[in-house]
């Protein structure tokens, strides 16, 4: 009896862990292209801003992807025995360069994406694709992955605030 108890146990457990950790699904049959209908652009506008979009997202992940390389390089180079300043140098000012044409192509696609939907729309749309992980999800983290501002080192949400000092 004691056995059956302890696997009823687990189970219930393991259900419970397992629904905690689900994540809503989206409704299926929403596209980006339907989201941006209803916020008011025709389904021309809404097709042409999803591909403007997701080709960007291509484009920044090949650049993100690169920038790693970088990093990796520059970490390598300064753990060298002698560290020669004018190969990292070099490779700062790559890693500089890029981080530049990531920041352009980022402006190029709200140009973009301003001239095919107007003013008007434009701040709703963006919103929009922000939240939706298109264009803008790099360098605008909130922290850990988690909803909301990052709470920084360990911190709960429901710590009190820290001390003033008069």
């Amino acid at each position: 009896m004691k056995a059956f108890t302890k696997i009823a146990i687990i189970a219930v457990y393991s259900l419970v862990a397992g629904f905690a950790t689900a994540q809503p699904q989206p409704p299926t049959g929403t596209t980006p292209e339907s989201r941006l209908v209803k916020l008011g652009l025709t389904e021309d506008q809404a097709k042409q801003v999803s591909d403007v979009a997701a080709k960007a997202e291509a484009a920044m992940v090949q650049q993100m992807a690169q920038l790693k390389v970088y990093n990796a390089q520059i970490e390598q180079a300064m753990v060298a025995a002698k560290p020669d300043l004018t190969a990292v140098n070099a490779l700062v000012d790559k890693k500089t360069q890029l981080r530049g044409e990531m920041e352009k192509a980022l402006f190029a696609v709200e140009v973009q994406i301003r001239q095919i939907v107007g003013d008007q729309l434009y701040p709703r749309v963006k919103q929009a694709l922000v939240a939706g992980h298109r264009f803008g999800q790099f360098g605008k983290g909130r922290g850990r992955g988690m909803p909301g501002p990052g709470m920084g080192w360990n911190r709960s949400p429901a710590a009190p605030p820290a001390p003033q000092n008069p």
